[in-house]
């Protein structure tokens, strides 16, 4: 409900009468008794007492330029210099001959001025900062200094800790957010508001007679865990595993590690434990006296590929053709021969082969054949006479 001029008034319209009086009542014109057309005009009468039309102000100056003047100065009034604290009011509003300053946050009217330059120290309202905060006024505002946990202009909003971008729970710790505050829930190996202690599990294990590390072994605390100081042959993280020596190589190059529960052993070749570069042994080894270079024939490829050259050597396939394939011989030759049997020269190379050699290999990749031509020339004798051939070669 409104009532004349906007005042807004509750069902009951006011507590007391004289309230009442106070806002409604209207001051009585001095009329003397007569009718108010029958006087002359009187601007005091007429504008002053209560509010006049421009053109009752006009009867009263009877010129334009005199009753304007005195209309923009009864409804202009927020036109007029500091009509306002300019930095305290929001809205000036023009009401007859005088105006109203509405004030900004932080100010407001008194008896004494209403022109919104007063400020309000919130600070004098007890716990105008909430949740521990401390106030603090300043000219048409205040601050409020909040306490870990809340935010705000009044610290009256909860901070989500565990929605920051820099995680308040260290080290893995899992964050749970509470009214004000929250709380961390740490590793085993963690302690602390935000998991930033680390537990001494040697020292923890000591009190409650616990021994963490096995077969002798010492305890080291480190940043977030544990390690054991292993003897004997024991590894692992508290010295209850077999240390593998053989994975570590702690035998030299050139020797067989064998490793048994908490030992090893590095075994040597056969060329003895001072020799265990081959290729140096082997460049010492053909710089020794009496070396003989010629016994070992450096090949690559296939074996038997070796053996048929090798055989080759010892019996020439041209000499056996020229003395197998003509019916005619040369008068030099006493001696008569029977056809010359090609298979028994395969069959000695298939021996030569598989029985008449002897292959070596280095370091390097590089294979030897040592190849005994005695042998080749005894065999070749007797693949001869199984041919029928009367006289014998001697390869």
């Amino acid at each position: 409900m409104f009532l004349a001029g906007g005042i807004a008034a509750s069902p009951a319209v006011f507590d007391s009468s004289k309230l009442a009086n106070s806002i409604l009542k209207r001051s009585r014109r001095n009329n003397n008794g007569l009718f108010e057309e029958a006087r002359a005009a009187d601007i005091v009468r007429e504008c002053h007492e209560e509010i006049c039309s421009f053109d009752e102000v006009l009867e009263f100056y009877e010129n334009k330029a005199d009753a304007t003047v005195f209309w923009d100065a009864a409804t202009k009034k927020c036109s007029e210099p500091n009509a306002c604290h300019r930095p305290g009011t929001a809205t000036c509003v023009n009401m007859w001959r005088k105006r109203r300053c509405e004030c900004r946050d932080g100010y407001t009217n008194t008896e004494e001025s209403d022109d919104c330059s007063t400020d309000i120290d919130e600070c004098a309202i007890e716990g105008f900062c909430a949740n521990g905060g401390s106030c603090e006024n300043s000219v048409g505002g205040f601050t409020c200094t909040c306490e870990a946990g809340w935010g705000g202009a009044k610290c009256e909003e909860d901070i989500d800790e565990c929605a920051a971008d820099t995680p308040v729970c260290l080290n893995g710790g899992e964050c749970s957010n509470t009214e004000g505050s929250f709380t961390c829930s740490c590793p085993a190996n963690w302690q602390g508001v935000n998991c930033e202690i680390d537990v001494d599990e040697c020292a923890n294990a000591a009190a409650s007679g616990i021994e963490l590390c096995q077969n002798s072994g010492k305890c080291i605390n480190t940043q977030g865990d544990f390690e054991c100081l292993c003897t004997g042959g024991w590894g692992g993280q508290t010295c209850d595993a077999d240390f593998d020596e053989c994975a570590a190589a702690l035998c030299p190059v050139g020797t067989v590690c064998k490793s048994d529960m908490t030992s090893f052993t590095c075994e040597c070749p056969e060329r003895g434990c001072n020799n265990l570069d081959e290729s140096i042994y082997q460049e010492r080894l053909q710089s020794t006296y009496g070396f003989e270079s010629d016994d070992v024939v450096e090949f690559s490829g296939d074996v038997e590929e070796v053996a048929e050259d090798a055989f080759e050597e010892v019996v020439e396939e041209d000499e056996v053709d020229e003395a197998f394939g003509d019916e005619e011989f040369n008068a030099d030759t006493e001696s008569s021969y029977d056809t010359y049997d090609d298979s028994a020269a395969t069959e000695s190379s298939v021996v030569a082969t598989s029985e008449q050699m002897e292959i070596e290999d280095n370091d390097a990749g590089d294979q030897y054949v040592s190849i005994d031509d005695s042998d080749y020339a005894t065999e070749a004798n007797e693949i001869v006479d199984d041919a029928g051939v009367t006289d014998n070669y001697s390869y």
